[in-house]
């Protein structure tokens, strides 16, 4: 059994190696090309899903309930979401030109959909938002919940 799981070991470590090495090559050889700009939107959405991560972990050991480990696999699935999404988005301007700008609009997009998931956050953990801030929040989150009391 030891010879068995250290097989699976090597082969799976070797693939996830090699994944990752060529992984790391088209990332910096992509970084080096892409616009100022776009670098600056790319690293905004990276911090800002950081702290948006940080955020609601924090969050979610505030609950009564307490932290639920199945709840933050979603966390994982966003990021795998988001870079899938800045991948395709790669493709789709490397086809149509580099400067088509679909990248810059989706890293944009993840700023926004991570910046309001921030404020909710941290507006949850008693941060002073204005009012109007915190009703707009509340309503998103209404909507996104299903509870529409409009309808």
């Amino acid at each position: 059994m030891k010879a068995f799981l250290g097989y699976i070991h090597s082969l799976v470590g070797s693939t996830l190696g090699t994944v990752a090495a060529i992984t790391g090559g088209v990332v910096v050889e992509w970084w080096t090309a892409a616009p100022e700009a776009l670098q600056k939107v790319v690293i905004g959405a990276g911090i800002l899903t950081l702290a948006d991560t940080l955020l609601g972990t924090i969050r979610a050991f505030a609950r009564p309930e307490g932290y639920d480990s199945a709840k933050f696999g979603r966390v994982l699935t966003k990021a795998l979401v988001y870079m899938a999404s800045l991948l395709g988005a790669c493709g789709i301007d490397y086809a149509l030109g580099f400067d088509a700008g679909v990248m810059f609009a989706v890293a944009l997009l993840i700023c926004f959909r991570e910046a309001t998931s921030t404020m909710e956050n941290s507006a949850a953990l008693g941060f002073p938002w204005p009012e109007a801030i915190c009703k707009r929040l509340s309503k998103l989150q209404d909507e996104l919940d299903g509870d529409n009391p409009d309808e």
